[in-house]
Order: structure tokens, then sequence, then C-alpha cells
């Protein structure tokens, strides 16, 4: 008796493991969210809550936020049902990795999804419509439309759709050799497909050829090193984005951040932007806060050998999400497991859409389900064809199947163990009451 009780004790103990890990992979890794008014304790819930209840309330459409303080929170995009930057999860998926390879987003091996950084582009494209920061200030590209109890909502002026084309793609090992520069432009042009995925749209879609980068004028500084790092004292007030390019002298890397000032303003550690050099090719940070003062690099000075400090002419840029931005797919209905649409086509295209890419999500084109290839690092993208289509994503939870197939087997197992032990005491107990009787 005691070898089997044990016997089975093992053996649910087992199914119930199966069953944590199928469910634990649906709540850590997949699209479990976070219930806002259920978080409310938490520091993301300060006056930040009445900023996401004046978006809710204003705006049905599909949009990314970046909150640029209390960058310690570590759950953003689920708090936000996936429309946050930040990200954390026990297990990363290679979406994430990849996305922070590519575009070289803070070199730190962390379970913790840092966001774009000072990649304004990568906002643009995926959808960062708003910004949420603690500073009234004005900012390249922005307008600020909300504010509360120190906590202000601005309005990116320069974000794409949530489903845009592209014409041109660029293969992932052509993008690595381009310049650095070359780099922050190209995604509003072309598609950036892994080398694994060209066969599926080579054939289709035309490779970008030519390579252009945004001009950038040289701005007059004077800078000032100290143990604690560099500040930089800009000779005038800038009135476009600024790019901070910035070279190493030592081989390994070298982390640190970089902080802002305007006039009668002094640095807030709240907002930052992480810094991470080292001696093989020089690195080129946005700044979209305008008039700044004062720049200010929490870094080791004696490991920089060069800075220097440009104004960007984004011109060019502009006029290409002016032009793809009235361009998209027409999004009939969306939720965080579902997005519908439609759009017609002169010729092939590539669907490109700001949904972080997961195995899970399945696309259908007018009703035939069709292939979800990875882009620019770790999104969704789509090839359509010329012509009208018609698009759905279904987000498919396999997690939560197993889980529940898990349960009702673990379920069946327990009652019927319950029962044969139950029928086995009761023969028992009639054996014995035999026995008695007999003897008697």
């Amino acid at each position: 008796n005691n070898i089997l009780r044990k016997r089975g004790e093992i053996f649910i103990c087992i199914i119930l493991l199966a069953e944590l890990i199928a469910n634990g992979s649906m709540s850590v890794r997949d699209r479990a969210l976070i219930e806002q008014k259920a978080k409310e304790s938490m520091n993301y819930f300060d006056a930040s809550q009445n900023l996401i209840q004046y978006l809710e309330e204003n705006d049905t459409e599909f949009y990314r936020i970046n909150k640029k303080y209390a960058q310690t929170e570590l759950n953003d995009s689920m708090i936000q049902h996936y429309r946050g930057e930040k990200f954390y999860s026990s297990i990363l998926t290679q979406s994430y990795w990849k996305m922070q390879e590519l575009f070289d987003l803070r070199i730190k091996f962390s379970n913790y999804f840092y966001g774009f950084d000072d990649k304004q582009f990568l906002r643009d494209i995926n959808c960062g419509k708003y910004m949420f920061t603690s500073r009234d200030r004005e900012y390249y590209g922005y307008e600020k439309v909300y504010e509360y109890n120190g906590r202000y909502l601005y309005k990116n002026l320069n974000v794409l759709g949530s489903g845009f084309l592209y014409d041109n793609f660029i293969s992932e090992s052509d993008y690595s050799n381009i310049s650095s520069l070359q780099k922050q432009d190209i995604p509003y042009s072309a598609v950036i497909i892994g080398d694994e995925d060209i066969d599926k749209v080579s054939n289709k879609i035309d490779t970008k050829q030519e390579y252009t980068s945004t001009k950038l004028l040289p701005v007059d500084c004077k800078m000032l090193a100290d143990q604690g790092g560099i500040t930089i004292s800009l000779g005038n007030n800038n009135k476009k984005a600024l790019v901070l390019e910035i070279m190493g002298n030592k081989d390994e890397i070298v982390e640190g951040n970089l902080y802002t000032s305007v006039k009668g303003d002094d640095f807030n550690t709240d907002e930052f932007i992480p810094v991470a050099i080292d001696s093989t090719a020089p690195k080129y940070y946005n700044i979209i806060d305008l008039n700044v003062e004062q720049i200010r690099l929490a870094i080791v000075p004696d490991s920089v050998s060069n800075i220097c400090i440009y104004e960007k002419d984004s011109t060019q840029i502009e006029d290409k999400i002016k032009e793809k931005a009235n361009n998209g797919m027409n999004i009939v209905r969306w939720s965080d497991e579902y997005m519908k649409g439609n759009i017609e086509l002169n010729k092939a295209s590539i669907l490109y859409i700001p949904i972080v890419y997961d195995a899970k999500w399945k696309a259908y084109i007018n009703g035939v389900q069709s292939d979800i290839i990875r882009a620019n690092g770790g999104f969704c993208s789509i090839v359509l064809p010329a012509g009208n289509n018609n698009i759905e994503l279904v987000y498919q939870n396999t997690g939560f199947m197993i889980g529940a197939i898990i349960s009702i087997i673990t379920a069946v197992i327990i009652i019927v163990l319950f029962y044969w032990q139950r029928r086995k005491i009761y023969r028992i107990w009639e054996k014995t009451n035999y026995e008695k009787s007999s003897l008697n």
C-alpha cells in the first residue's frame, strides 16, 4: 500500500509540474496581461494612470507608449496591454534578443528589455505614438496634448500607422555591413528581413540598392571632464533633434548614461539615455529634447576618445513618413490577440505590422493562411499580392489548451485513484468483517 501510494503521489506531482510549466509559459512568456486596476500599488500607477485613461477615452487605435521616467518598472508592456516599449520576462523570446542585437539597443544581458532607448526611428515605424515624461519641455517631432499632476503626455507627429507598406527590403547581413548613421535611416524606406526568409520575399519585392544618411550639421560646444563624467555645454539652442557621436578608446564595452538639461532646468536622473561604447566604431545617440543647454555623460572620462554634437536635418525622413503614412492598412477591428484590416495594392508589397514576432501569431489573407515573416529584427510582416487584401491576424495560445487538457486529465486520474483506493479499503473492511464472523 505504501509503495502504491508513493507511486501515485509521484505521478500526480509529475502531472501537476507539467501543468505548471504549460500555464507558466502562458502567463510569463505569452500574452497574459496585467490588469491596470488590479495593480494600483505599483509605482507605475501614479499620475501615469490618468494619462492612460485619457488615451483610452480619446484614441481607440493601436499605439505604443514610451514612458521615459521610472526606468526600473518591469512590466510596462503588459500593464499597457502590449502598448509599452519596455518588457520583462523570466525568459525573453528570441525576437527581443534579435531586436537588441540588430539595432544595438542597450548592450546588457538581462531579462529586461529596456525599450528603444534613443532610437527614435524605431518609435516612428513601430507605432510609438505617445510619450509620457516628467518634464514640461519641447521635443523635436512631438506636441504636448495633456498633463496631469506633474506627468506630461506628448504625441509623436512622425509616427507611422499600425500597418504600412514597404516596397523594398534589405537582408540582415547587408544591413549589418552599412554605417551606423545609414542604419538609422534605412527602416524608413526598406524593411530588414532575416537571411533565412529572403527566399520568401526576393521573387516578389525589390532589394534596396542605395543607402543615404540624414545630413548632420556640427554644433559648437565646450566640454569639461571630471571624475564623474563629462559635461558638454552647447553654444546655441537647438531647434532640431541632436545627434551625439561618441567613440571609445577601450576594447571592452564601457557603459554609462546620458542626461540633458535646458535653461533653468537641472539634470533629471529619472529620464536618461543608456550609452555603451568601445573602440570598434563610433556610436550615434539621438536626443529629441529641444533648447538643450547642457549634456551630461555619466561615463568614465578616460574611456572616451572623441565626442561630437550635431543637429539632424530630418527633411527627407519627414517626406518618407508622410508618403507611407497615407498608404497603410485600414484596421477594422483589433484586440490584444486579434487584428483585422484591409488594403488594396497596385503591386506586391510587404505589409509591416509593429507587433513583436511570435510563432503563435497566424495570418490569413482573403481567408487563406499566409506566412508571417520576422522583420526589422523582431516584428511581423506579410507579403501581400496586388489587388484587394482582407487580412486577419489571430494569436493562437496553445499553452492554455495544453494546460486545460492536463488539468482535465489530472482531475480524472485523481477521481479514479480516489474511488480505486476507496473500493480497496471497502474490500479490506469486508474481508476483515468476514474473518471476524467466521471466527465467531
